[in-house]
């Protein structure tokens, strides 16, 4: 967990805190402590290793993740968006469509070909997981995408959404 996102979960204002209804909050116990991350801090898990990008707008400590991974033998790399939810204010517009301009640049930096999300609902992802449960070893892999059609996806249905938002603010 970054230090912002701990603090903001921590503030009595925060809206996770204070709409115990829209976000479940009240079913969720605050955590008591966390280990610190930073950006372009790397975290291995065995032999894959995560890159942690900071990338604030869908709250103040949201982070994003890119990690090698194979499939079928072949090399691929995973670039997952933290936070698909558009903040309230023009501020933390202005964040979110920064982080993901960075988000962007490192994605095609290391040449991403899968996007996740954080949220499964998304992206057809459920869908998906179930076609890959079924076949293990399916080609092609749905989640690998190319590095065209993520970018597709950044600029079609993020960057869009996130730009418009801000023109509401006008």
């Amino acid at each position: 967990m970054r230090d912002e996102e701990w603090n903001y979960i921590h503030d009595p204002e925060a809206p996770v805190l204070t709409d115990p209804f829209g976000n479940l909050s009240t079913e969720i116990p605050l955590p008591t402590s966390y280990t610190p991350v930073s950006d372009e801090q790397t975290i291995a898990f065995g032999d894959t290793t995560l890159t942690i990008l900071a990338t604030p707008g869908h709250t103040p400590g949201g982070m994003s993740l890119m990690m090698k991974v194979t499939n079928n033998g072949e090399p691929h790399m995973v670039a997952l968006w933290g936070g698909t939810g558009l903040p309230d204010t023009k501020k933390a517009n202005q964040s979110y469509l920064s982080s993901l301009n960075y988000f962007q640049k490192v994605a095609n930096e290391r040449q991403a070909d899968v996007t996740l999300s954080t949220h499964p609902f998304s992206k057809d992802l459920i869908k998906n997981m179930e076609l890959l449960r079924k076949q293990p070893n399916r080609k092609p892999n749905p989640l690998v995408i190319g590095n065209k059609r993520l970018n597709d996806y950044i600029d079609r249905e993020l960057r869009e959404s996130v730009e418009e938002k801000l023109s509401s603010f006008e």
